[in-house]
């Protein structure tokens, strides 16, 4: 990616490369992956290529050497050159590893997901088979059991969904999903899983949504700073109080007594 202020190629392989600094904020982190990528792309490619072509302010060998993706692509990172091209794309965001299409560095500007190492697929199509899966978890959900699709749809933020019917979930869950802010139907997925196939991650639901009632009806106290059970702080947000809670004992017993879970 070209640099205008600086006039030169943010390519990735350089310690003048603001992405990566981005990536690697930590100077020792930095120095570390820039190690590797010396080893694994910089010195390989300059024998192929000539070290001197890869700076990035030779502008006449970066400007040549455009990449542009395709449905069709594919990568074989034993060749230097494919492993450079791929490590550029996901550096600049262009391209993004299959189960990161909501991640913020590559949802508005990735067009494409690389799967397999190899396969390049639509990142669209990606969203689109992972919504469809959500809409068939909510639906099943919603016909056998209403009341954990509720605890799950709050702790993800959703609001309006306390005492809803099936048809007003239906619009809620629907309108998450089609909004412009890239909602990720995969965290969904994944609460499903958490509260159906793990005990402790049903534990945790659990506990946040009995919170989050005892939050509605001013039994702890919110503040500024967090919430408070009984004036002992149990958590900056309901998600961290939960955890509190249910490692410790004392807490725990307080919870159960005012709600009678």
């Amino acid at each position: 990616m070209y640099d205008g202020r600086l006039k030169m190629y943010d390519t990735g392989l350089h310690e003048t490369s603001q992405a990566l600094m981005q990536l690697y904020p930590d100077d020792a982190n930095r120095k570390t992956a820039l190690a590797q990528l010396t080893k694994l792309i910089l010195n390989p490619w300059g024998k192929i290529r000539g070290i001197k072509n890869l700076e990035p302010d030779s502008l006449i060998f970066w400007d040549n050497n455009r990449h542009t993706i395709a449905l069709d692509n594919s990568y074989d990172t034993s060749k230097v050159e494919d492993l450079a091209n791929l490590y550029q794309l996901i550096l600049h965001g262009k391209l993004c590893p299959a189960g990161f299409e909501s991640e913020f560095h590559f949802k508005t500007t990735a067009q494409y997901a690389v799967e397999n190492k190899t396969t390049v697929i639509s990142a669209e199509q990606k969203r689109k088979l992972a919504t469809s899966e959500a809409i068939g978890r909510f639906i099943t959900l919603s016909e056998t059991d209403k009341k954990g699709l509720e605890i799950i749809l709050e702790y993800m933020g959703i609001s309006g969904v306390l005492d809803s019917d099936k048809a007003t979930l239906n619009i809620i869950f629907t309108d998450w999903l089609s909004k412009d802010d890239n909602q990720n139907p995969r965290e969904f997925l994944e609460l499903c899983s958490s509260y159906y196939d793990s005990e402790a991650g049903k534990k945790e639901l659990v506990m946040f949504k009995a919170l989050k009632d005892l939050n509605r009806v001013k039994k702890i106290t919110q503040t500024p700073q967090g919430f408070y059970l009984d004036s002992e702080f149990i958590g900056t947000t309901l998600k961290a109080a939960a955890k509190t809670v249910l490692l410790d004992k004392a807490l725990l017993d307080k919870v159960y007594e005012k709600t009678g879970i």
